[in-house]
């Protein structure tokens, strides 16, 4: 999928993406996702509210994770979108999951452009 620098972006992770069936993200204390395309930029996202991160909607059967990127984010990226998610289990236990996205942001002259609707 493409987008252009300045898009808003949202996106969702899965449960079966980073873990087997049977569980959901409650099984997970702490999730922290990265999203990037160059490591000199990386936005952060948590499931809980912390300074520095924006932060993960749960969805009420608590399976899926949504988040967005937003134009002030995208701007400032370019190339294929890369999402890397750490986890920690309630054994302490903590594994990463690089997921691919799919997400392709192009390079566009109008990224600084601001309209009004």
């Amino acid at each position: 999928m493409k987008y252009y620098q300045g898009d808003d972006i949202n996106f969702s992770i899965d449960i079966k993406q980073v873990a087997g069936s049977g569980t959901d993200w409650s099984f997970f204390p702490s999730v922290v996702v990265y999203l990037y395309t160059h490591l000199s930029y990386i936005v952060k996202f948590k499931k809980e509210a912390q300074e520095g991160y924006e932060l993960l909607q749960v969805s009420k059967d608590l399976m899926t994770f949504t988040g967005k990127l937003t134009p002030d984010q995208t701007r400032k990226m370019k190339g294929a979108l890369k999402m890397s998610i750490r986890v920690v289990d309630e054994n302490g236990d903590t594994s990463t999951k690089d997921i691919d996205t799919g997400i392709r942001i192009a390079e566009t002259p109008i990224k600084y452009e601001q309209y009004e609707l």
